[in-house]
């Protein structure tokens, strides 16, 4: 969380927000961080979804976020079921992902972010690795909006490749390198959004 730049290490980050969802109607974005619902800290997913589901559909619950800087409250009506996370456009040939890896992470923590992958229209084999590039740039102003750190966002990047599977196999290479001991030892933790432009 310190890469957020918040005050205490407590609060539940949120990685992805389902469309249609009481998050998403209430105003919460990925990256956004829950410091309190109701007045109650919570520091696990578990926990947090646990305490919410203990509540009916239609309750009101009271939440403390943490984005750009700064806590805010956002109030939230509970439905009683969960909705679809938002799907890739059929019939892409080229599909992407971004990530920010900070090549020397902090000691004390730093945040490893990517997107799930996403169908690009319209990109094609031959201007792939020209999208991946373009793709990147607007990740690095995506993570500016949520209020980023410099090292954070000098590290993202963008890659497109054609086909699901290969954007799958690309974004799996990458994420096997948040297992090495040089990233774990920092007690860095890593965080998939989805986020497409």
């Amino acid at each position: 969380m310190r890469d957020l730049g918040m005050p205490d290490g407590h609060g539940v980050l949120i990685t992805r927000i389902a469309v249609d969802s009481a998050a998403a109607m209430a105003g919460l974005k990925a990256v956004d961080v829950i410091q309190s619902v109701d007045g109650q800290v919570f520091d696990q997913t578990n926990q947090l979804m646990s305490y919410l589901t203990s509540r009916k559909a239609g309750a009101v619950v009271e939440l403390k976020v943490w984005r750009g800087q700064r806590s805010i409250p956002l109030t939230a009506t509970l439905k009683g079921t969960a909705a679809a996370l938002a799907a890739p456009a059929p019939g892409s040939e080229i599909y992407c992902y971004a990530t920010a890896f900070p090549q020397f992470p902090a000691i004390g923590g730093s945040v490893y972010w990517q997107s799930t992958p996403f169908a690009l229209p319209g990109a094609t084999r031959n201007n792939a690795n020209e999208q991946g590039k373009i793709v990147g740039q607007q990740f690095k102003q995506y993570l500016i909006s949520q209020g980023m750190g410099a090292k954070t966002v000098e590290a993202a990047f963008g890659i497109c490749a054609n086909g699901l599977a290969n954007a799958a196999n690309s974004l799996q290479a990458t994420e096997s390198a948040r297992t090495l001991s040089a990233f774990t030892s920092t007690g860095s933790a890593g965080v998939t959004i989805n986020w497409a432009p």
